[in-house]
């Protein structure tokens, strides 16, 4: 990226990463291992994520070729490596995260930076998706067994709410289905917290 681009995008997070309100995230670190606080870290998240950062690789690059002007915007003490981001990101609680996409989105609403073009407004969309892993904790990530193979794995659910009714389509919730909820009656009660 080059710098005349990097610094339009972090013109713009400069003026929206507030809204998100990343720094109201309760860091699940203990202290004396902590060289960089959670603020900035979910901040350059965000950013590499906007910037096309596919991966916590690219992340970790995207931190190497910033310069001083923009790790100083971010609150970044240096590189960032994509072990400290896995490490913070396996433990956020996922309630902590998507609620500062509900502030984001609240904060958007506000400001009338969502529009309602051609369809009624409040239209919402709800996806569910499975991904498979190779382990399971029983709390998200629910214990698979294949009675072919009997191989177990995790299953991870999540469903993702966007609004359709906005020609941006911003996305408005991710809910992580908990690993504990097998049938639609206990999904709906969860849904309802």
């Amino acid at each position: 990226m080059i710098k005349r681009e990097q610094r339009r995008l972090l013109g713009v997070f400069r003026a929206r990463l507030p809204e998100v309100g990343t720094r109201r995230v309760t860091d699940p670190r203990r202290a004396k291992s902590v060289r960089q606080p959670l603020g900035p870290i979910l901040d350059t998240i965000l950013v590499a994520m906007a910037a096309g950062a596919r991966s916590l690789a690219d992340l970790e690059r995207f931190t190497e070729l910033l310069g001083p002007a923009a790790r100083s915007t971010l609150g970044l003490r240096g590189r960032l490596p994509d072990t400290t981001v896995r490490n913070v990101l396996v433990e956020l609680e996922p309630e902590e995260v998507t609620s500062g996409l509900h502030r984001l989105i609240r904060a958007a609403h506000q400001r009338k930076a969502i529009s309602h073009e051609h369809l009624p407004p409040g239209i919402v969309s709800m996806d569910g998706k499975c991904v498979t892993l190779p382990a399971w904790d029983d709390r998200y990530a629910q214990r698979q067994t294949h009675s072919n193979g009997g191989r177990a794995h995790g299953a991870l659910r999540t469903v993702t709410s966007c609004l359709l009714s906005s020609s941006a389509s911003p996305c408005i919730d991710v809910f992580p289905v908990p690993a504990e909820t097998n049938d639609m009656g206990a999904f709906r009660g969860a849904l309802d917290h």
